[in-house]
């Protein structure tokens, strides 16, 4: 179709003839343009008699008029100038959509004679020079009241329709355009649907789109199949206003119209895309896009020309030949995504930052289901992924100066950007990375681009900070809380001994006092050594105190024991240390001037405290330095406070109720008397002392020895230098 008239719309009907099959009816108006010939074989897509209505969305190439090829003749018209380029229409890409719909044959009211069968098959078609995505609800209702009729001949409706879509985006110049918004632009592609569909896949459907591959994608409802590519597409900034090259794998118009950015204003968006690059010149020359693709143009999907595609069927014969007709296979039904190209697997898995950055917007967009904010809408997603695309462009810059400069292999302690943590490219995914770079649109966008991009744009990674902090807050709180059930479990036997204390005391003194004499009323308790060394008999309340004691005194005599093992065993190792630093320096041999050693040949060994090692003829000299060493002292950890034995559990130093019961028991059931805790307290901290000071006193030796072993080992040794 000659899109170079000055209206840009175009609405026509097609229905299915069941000799010469699917035909254009209706065109209004009819300026005498040349058609597609694909037209009709898009407007009624396979499977459409299934359906009581569906959608279908296309590109095909414009077809040039024979009036303009007739003015690419030389001026005398004899012949024509074979270096004269051939001419191509103002808009190269016609874009399409219809709604077909069908009809019982038996409920027409003037059934033609050509109709034999049981039911009508008919779409009606909105062609533009541009995607238009908000007729289709104005679509479906004409379409609707088209059938309603029962009378196809009566087309008034569709010149109706023609009118009202004109106003909005025809007339000369585009006059009309200024009356839809960007959004209403956008009608039709529901990016929540997408991401709710794909949710991660989404990312990597994106990544595959940049690198050029053949995507073919599947499904049994040609609307969502259509609408699901275009919702991938405009993800991508600017690349909705210009897939005036989609149509083909032959046009690249666009990549000479554009140029190199000179200027920036960042708080004119137009202006800033320029700057980045945008739009990525993904359908270029040998690429090209087809929503929906029908059998048709297998002779442009196996051509020559054709490098890559993104294309859409609901035929099944596409799946049969899947791995020579696609790279990667995308079913819309189920949501999933089949590499068959292996180089593509490697670079088509996501990063740590990916999955973090792609998780977080799918749970914005569920959240926003039930909750209708900006977080999670439209905007919000294309807003997001521009954010996304930005920093990749600009990291790939960044990666780029790092490998011209080789900043990989300088020492600096200086980093080129300091608010930068490494390569940022790690981020994105070294392996996508390097696919992308041998793909037409990045050797398209780097030329147009600044190298030093990535020094005005800010460097980001995809997610940010990987947030280990967040990733280790399950385990931190696990831990925590193995502690505090642990303390809580301590606190709760304490308190439990405690009032059982209390009701004991409370039944002793509801029982009344026993007789006490004066003299003891008055006078303090006797201590426990008092009591041991008196002439009186040994009562209850002594043998209890007494073995109360003796406890207390074994746990200071095993406190004391282990320290004094901690110190000889430090002492031992010191001396070892010392016998190993000797022994090395006297194993370190001389070199002759015939070679290593004695030179005779013969295999020689050599013992020391590291170890034993043969050495043979080519044996290099030995580096006293990197011997292995005897481990410091220090290295043993000091005993325990309280000293468990091996494979003794914590639990076994506390005392259930039901074995102090037993021992009560066994003691004939003795009853402790007030005077008795005080008592053991005070034990404890004289036997405390007491083992304190032995402690210290053994130290002291030890330093002592150690001072005066080390005077003798220096004399020794100077006798030996003398």
């Amino acid at each position: 179709m000659d899109m170079d008239e000055d209206n840009e719309i175009t609405v026509c009907v097609v229905g299915f003839h069941h000799q010469r099959g699917p035909e254009v009816e209706y065109v209004y108006p009819d300026r005498g343009q040349e058609l597609p010939p694909l037209l009709s074989f898009c407007a009624l897509p396979d499977g459409a008699h299934l359906t009581e209505e569906d959608f279908s969305y296309f590109t095909l190439p414009a077809v040039t008029s024979s009036t303009t090829a007739d003015s690419a003749k030389n001026g005398d018209g004899d012949k024509e100038d074979e270096s004269e380029p051939e001419p191509r229409p103002k808009h190269p890409t016609v874009f399409g959509i219809s709604c077909n719909r069908q009809l019982k044959a038996s409920e027409l009211l003037n059934r033609p004679a050509d109709v034999t069968r049981s039911t009508i098959q008919k779409a009606v078609v909105v062609l533009s020079s541009k995607p238009l995505f908000f007729v289709r609800d104005k679509l479906g209702v004409v379409t609707r009241a088209y059938f309603a009729q029962r009378d196809f001949e009566d087309r008034t409706i569709i010149q109706d329709l023609w009118e009202s879509l004109g106003g909005l985006v025809g007339g000369k110049g585009g006059e009309g355009r200024g009356r839809v918004t960007e959004n209403e632009w956008n009608v039709g592609i529901s990016l929540r649907e997408l991401l709710g569909h794909f949710k991660l896949k989404t990312l990597i459907l994106v990544k595959a789109l940049l690198l050029e591959r053949k995507i073919l994608f599947f499904g049994s409802t040609t609307e969502k199949l259509c609408t699901m590519q275009y919702a991938l597409l405009s993800l991508l900034p600017e690349m909705m206003d210009h897939l005036e090259d989609a149509s083909s794998p032959l046009f690249h118009t666009l990549e000479t119209k554009v140029k190199r950015a000179t200027s920036l204003k960042t708080s004119n968006k137009a202006s800033l895309h320029a700057y980045l690059g945008f739009p990525l010149q993904i359908f270029g020359k040998g690429c090209f896009f087809g929503p929906y693709t029908p059998l048709q143009q297998l002779d442009m999907l196996e051509g020559p020309d054709t490098k890559a595609y993104l294309i859409g069927s609901t035929n099944a014969l596409f799946l049969q030949q899947k791995d020579k007709h696609a790279e990667i296979v995308v079913n819309v039904d189920n949501a999933t995504i089949e590499v068959y190209n292996p180089q593509l697997k490697d670079a088509l898995l996501l990063t740590p930052s990916d999955k973090k950055w792609i998780e977080g917007l799918v749970s914005d967009v569920t959240a926003s289901e039930s909750n209708l904010t900006f977080t999670g809408s439209e905007d919000h997603i294309r807003a997001q992924f521009e954010e996304y695309l930005t920093n990749l462009l600009s990291t790939v810059k960044y990666d780029n100066f790092l490998t011209r400069h080789q900043y990989y292999n300088m020492a600096s302690d200086t980093p080129l950007m300091p608010d930068v943590e490494g390569n940022p490219a790690r981020d994105y995914g070294v392996a996508w990375i390097r696919e992308w770079r041998k793909t037409k649109n990045y050797e398209v966008w780097g030329r147009m681009t600044d190298d030093e991009l990535f020094d005005i744009m800010k460097l980001a990674a995809a997610a940010g900070e990987l947030k280990l902090g967040e990733r280790t807050a399950p385990a931190r709180e696990a831990i925590s809380n193995t502690f505090s059930n642990l303390w809580n479990n301590v606190e709760s036997y304490r308190e439990r001994k405690r009032l059982e204390a209390e009701e004991k005391d409370k039944e002793k003194a509801s029982a009344g006092p026993p007789p006490v004499s004066t003299s003891a009323a008055t006078s303090k308790p006797p201590s426990i050594a008092e009591k041991t060394k008196s002439s009186e008999p040994v009562t209850p309340t002594s043998i209890t105190a007494a073995t109360a004691t003796a406890a207390v005194s074994s746990k200071a005599s095993a406190f004391a024991a282990s320290w004094g093992s901690w110190a000889a065993e430090k002492r031992r190792n010191l001396l070892a240390r010392k016998n190993s630093r000797d022994s090395t320096t006297s194993l370190t041999p001389s070199i002759s001037s015939t070679g290593y050693g004695t030179g005779n040949g013969k295999e020689r060994s050599v013992e020391g405290d590291f170890g034993h090692e043969h050495l043979s003829d080519d044996w290099r000299p030995f580096d006293v330095t990197k011997a292995p060493r005897t481990p410091s002292p220090m290295s043993t950890p000091p005993p325990a406070m309280f000293p468990v034995q091996a494979g003794e559990s914590l639990g076994g130093l506390i005392k259930s109720d039901k074995e102090e019961e037993e021992e009560e028991k066994g003691d004939g059931e003795v009853k402790k008397d007030e005077g008795v805790p005080g008592e053991v307290k005070e034990a404890e901290e004289n036997v405390g002392q007491v083992a304190a000071e032995s402690v210290a006193e053994a130290e002291a030796e030890k330093f002592e020895d150690k001072e005066g072993l080390t005077g003798e080992e220096g004399e020794e040794n100077s006798e030996n230098k003398h």
